[in-house]
């Protein structure tokens, strides 16, 4: 019995309700560009209607692709180590904006590279997200007892 427990514990590598949560929130954006992509269609006779759609599902199964690469190659042992790296570079990735940036409908928070532009804010945010719970498992004692520890962690 304790064999198997011990298999399933291995098996076991992901959130599934955070899985199935992020799968939900992109297939109800992607019933809402393929809502608004049609309207679209309608008022300006656009050769395919589906083309938002299909661009859609290509970059969800990109960034999907991508992140189970990053997920299950890189250890937590990585994290926690260049945890002070991880927070430069997200507070320089939050700045560079101000250097490179374009402007996208009258507002400089865009980073173009040669196929996408990205928001350095979602970088930066994740980043943090990254930063923060590598701070919240070491000082997960402080956490328990008292709440100056996360305060820390916000300061």
């Amino acid at each position: 019995m304790d064999q198997f427990n011990k298999n399933k514990s291995c098996l076991i590598m992901y959130d599934y309700t955070l899985l199935w949560l992020t799968l939900d929130v992109a297939t109800i954006g992607l019933i809402m560009v393929t809502s608004a992509s049609m309207l679209l269609f309608n008022q300006y006779l656009m050769e395919n209607p589906f083309f938002f759609t299909k661009r859609g599902i290509f970059y969800i199964l990109l960034t999907l692709n991508i992140s189970f690469l990053i997920i299950f190659s890189i250890t937590m042992n990585f994290w926690q180590h260049y945890k002070h790296i991880i927070l430069i570079s997200a507070m320089s990735i939050f700045f560079t904006v101000f250097f490179i940036g374009n402007s996208v409908n009258g507002e400089l928070c865009w980073i173009e590279l040669t196929l996408l532009r990205i928001q350095s804010a979602e970088i930066t945010k994740l980043l943090l997200f990254c930063y923060l719970s590598s701070y919240l498992i070491l000082k997960s004692q402080q956490l328990r007892h008292n709440l100056w520890g996360f305060c820390k962690s916000i300061a």
